[in-house]
């Protein structure tokens, strides 16, 4: 209700609602970790998911209904490249 209420009282109608056709910032969280002593527990759900498990916790995301991170691999940038060019700028930074 508050998405699709949310989307009408904006006046949108791309939003709002999962499914096909609509735009959606949407991210899959590995609720198995162990940062999650009880993940049937929705009251802690949130308070364990920032203050225990972060970003490692993440295994899919998707923005504007694209799909851009993949089993925890990013779908738009290659992760090696980027990691390589990472350690050469820091490299130069560091002499």
């Amino acid at each position: 209700m508050a998405t699709r209420d949310g989307a009408a009282a904006i006046g949108r109608t791309d939003i709002g609602v999962v499914e096909a056709g609509r735009w959606a910032d949407l991210v899959h969280i590995e609720l198995a970790d162990s940062a999650f002593v009880d993940p049937d527990d929705d009251a802690q759900l949130l308070s364990n998911l920032v203050w225990a498990g972060g970003s490692r916790l993440v295994r899919d995301v998707w923005v504007a209904g694209e799909q851009v991170l993949a089993d925890r691999e990013p779908t738009h940038v290659d992760r090696r490249e980027a990691t390589a060019n990472l350690r050469a700028s820091a490299a130069r930074l560091h002499r």
